[in-house]
């Protein structure tokens, strides 16, 4: 059997899939409890702390479902623009609920190092919501692009 990180990034995998933990617990004959606990352990880094598993699992979710409907909504199609912002809305109001519980929320695994300063560079306070949320937008447009911006035209009605 394969080492526990290994066991937890694939129950991880599979909870992210939509796969009940009744489901994970048969394919990996481990029980639920132990595995959500390896979960945990995956996502926060740390057993000790104690955050809603459930809101960090939903974020990693989206973040999925953010990166393939961005490369669409930039191209102006309008339901893609609707489902990224309706994304990005759901987002942002799971990383206000676990900013509000004091929870320090870190940028996601699949950023890019050309994003932002080298590790060490980084300041030690934790990440604010959003920057978090300016750090996956910028994920999911492209390491290039830069972070999407909504500028607002006060001539706006006189273009008619």
């Amino acid at each position: 059997m394969a080492d526990d990180e290994t066991v937890a990034e694939r129950a991880l995998r599979m909870r992210k899939s939509g796969s009940s933990w009744q489901t994970i617990e048969e394919s990996t004959n481990m029980p639920a409890a132990l595995l959500a606990e390896l979960v945990a352990d995956l996502l926060l880094g740390s057993p000790e702390l104690s955050r809603d598993i459930e809101v960090r699992l939903d974020l990693a979710r989206l973040d999925e479902l953010l990166v393939p409907v961005w490369r669409y909504a930039k191209k102006g199609d309008p339901k893609s623009v609707d489902q990224a912002m309706k994304i990005l809305n759901r987002r942002h109001e799971l990383l206000s609920e676990l900013g509000s519980a004091g929870a320090a929320l870190d940028p996601p695994a699949d950023v890019d190092g050309d994003d932002g300063p080298a590790p060490d560079d980084r300041p030690a306070a934790p990440v604010t919501p959003a920057d978090y949320l300016a750090r996956v937008r910028r994920a999911a447009a492209g390491a290039t692009a830069p972070a999407l911006h909504l500028v607002e035209d006060d001539d706006e009605d006189d273009d008619i």
